[in-house]
């Protein structure tokens, strides 16, 4: 039997919520964000949130972009840097390569795809295909819901 995992729109504000910061701070929550250094979601989570410099995190999102394969931030945090759009890649393969992260090492309950607003296309690309692969896997998942904010 398949397993069921639910997908739920959020809104905006709820990004970063107190619920949604003690989720991450406190590893129950997966967080996925493209790696943008600058004026981004991902600067907002990791920098004020989780309190990485920005030379640090500078230097992750040049690496996911040059290498074009999502970055997880494990073990220091349940974070993945997604390449941007502007990179040519598969991204199939890079949902997949996020979705190995989850089962082999964050093994969090629930996921966030909290992508910037001026990628709401890409994310409705990213969170189809996760959509098609989470419905040929088998039911020992350890993931129950996948939250996006909703742009559209």
């Amino acid at each position: 039997m398949m397993s069921k995992i639910n997908f739920e729109s959020i809104l905006h504000n709820e990004l970063f919520s107190e619920e949604v910061i003690l989720k991450l701070k406190t590893q129950k929550l997966h967080v996925i964000v493209l790696a943008v250094a600058e004026d981004s979601l991902c600067a907002k989570y990791l920098n004020q949130y989780l309190k990485m410099g920005m030379h640090e995190l500078s230097r992750y999102c040049d690496a996911v972009n040059e290498n074009v394969d999502p970055g997880c931030l494990y073990p220091k945090f349940t974070f993945t840097l997604f390449p941007t759009k502007e990179h040519k890649l598969d991204v199939k393969k890079c949902v997949i390569e996020m979705m190995k992260a989850q089962e082999n090492y964050f093994k969090t309950p629930e996921m966030l795809l909290a992508f910037d607003e001026t990628a709401a296309d890409f994310l409705l690309e990213v969170k189809q295909i996760l959509e098609s692969e989470l419905k040929q896997t088998s039911d020992n998942l350890s993931l129950k819901t996948v939250y996006y904010p909703k742009y559209k």
